[in-house]
């Protein structure tokens, strides 16, 4: 049997961080990626797609993005299971209750309801076992073994009856340790329940954890964390067997982070060749297309001369132009003058003095001293320039 599973759509988000034009184009990407799902489950011939919790981002959705949701989910070329994750919890009155009620499921859409989390949910002629904790709170830790092994056992399984599994939390021991993890799901929780494939959601990166355990990742990237994120998985499941795993790229948007340390010896141009060849373009100017649909962090630190400065910045501005966001980030980068750039103020004694008092702040402990010491001194040499 081949499933495609994926993850964390997390439709209706909002990227407040953004200005709102931006980040209108990054939401609307989240529900365009659910019609890109359904078009690699019919290219591969799918026979059923898992949704891995978080199929919406909060409770706070309106009405029409959970009827668009819920459209878009109805049109599936296959069966498809949906799990209430932690941001879509199945709490009473809450998303899930209001989706359906607003647009309800056709026969082949198939929400792991809360209520009726009390055995495996059997599809195929009893081909496919699905067992599933549906989160109920968005901070549950539920005891996932237990609940399973109850659900299987609740079914009078065949032989070549496929076990699936789908959880939506944080497999101990295996994330990194800054994440915190309040779903917790066992390493082992396929091996023990003998599970062929266990398809996780809640990281939002594609992970592997064991041969028969995985994270899709979400199919939109949303943050700057290079973790392998715009991915689904398409899996390829028999009784007993090592299920075959194939990642498969889906998302529009790339989001992408880099630091570069500048040296007053860089010029504008290696700079941006640096930045460049760490995007993966050997020349912007021949990829216009891809560089509309990437979301760039740049942070920039180290020292630099005021007319590098100025050409680089300028550079910049125009990468901005062509790139869907560039969020950039200056504050560690700080001014060295040149001599050519203190002799053009020696025409006012104030102003040489000035920039010789700032020289001397760039150096404080205090990050937003310095901040100000760099933007003032920036001010003042650009007077001297135009002067």
């Amino acid at each position: 049997m081949r499933i495609l599973h994926t993850a964390d759509w997390q439709l209706g988000r909002r990227f407040r961080q953004f200005p709102e034009d931006e980040a209108v184009v990054l939401a609307q990407a989240r529900f365009q990626a659910v019609s890109r799902i359904h078009g690699i489950a019919e290219e591969i011939a799918a026979e059923l797609t898992v949704v891995a919790g978080d199929v919406f981002d909060s409770h706070t959705l309106s009405d029409q993005e959970l009827r668009r949701g819920m459209q878009l989910i109805a049109e599936s070329p296959c069966p498809i299971v949906l799990l209430p994750g932690n941001h879509d919890a199945d709490s009473p009155g809450g998303v899930w209750d209001r989706a359906l009620r607003l647009h309800p499921c056709p026969s082949h859409v198939h929400v792991l309801r809360a209520s009726q989390a009390t055995q495996a949910l059997m599809l195929f002629d009893q081909r496919l076992a699905i067992v599933a904790v549906p989160l109920a709170q968005r901070h549950a830790a539920p005891e996932l073994g237990h609940v399973l092994r109850a659900q299987l056992a609740a079914q009078a399984l065949r032989p070549e009856c496929i076990k699936l599994g789908i959880a939506h939390g944080g497999v101990l021991g295996q994330l990194p340790e800054s994440v915190p993890i309040s779903n917790p799901i066992p390493r082992d929780l396929a091996e023990t329940l003998g599970l062929d494939y266990l398809a996780l959601g809640d990281w939002h990166g594609h992970l592997s954890i064991d041969a028969r355990t995985a994270y899709a990742g979400t199919p939109e990237p949303d943050r700057f964390r290079n973790n392998a994120s715009g991915k689904v998985l398409q899996v390829d499941l028999a009784p007993g067997q090592i299920p075959v795993v194939q990642s498969r790229h889906i998302a529009q948007f790339d989001w992408q982070t880099h630091s570069i340390v500048v040296h007053t010896s860089d010029s504008a141009d290696s700079v941006m060749a640096e930045l460049n060849q760490r995007m993966g373009y050997a020349d912007v100017a021949t990829t216009p297309s891809a560089l509309r649909n990437l979301v760039l962090q740049l942070t920039l630190q180290g020292r630099i001369d005021y007319a590098t400065q100025q050409a680089l910045l300028l550079d910049l501005a125009n990468l901005q132009a062509k790139v869907h966001l560039l969020d950039l980030e200056t504050d560690a980068l700080a001014l060295q003058p040149t001599r050519v750039d203190l002799a053009q103020l020696q025409h006012a004694g104030y102003a040489e003095t000035v920039a010789e008092r700032l020289l001397l702040m760039l150096n404080e402990s205090d990050q937003r001293t310095r901040a100000q010491a760099n933007e003032a001194l920036a001010i003042l040499l650009s007077l001297g320039a135009t002067a």
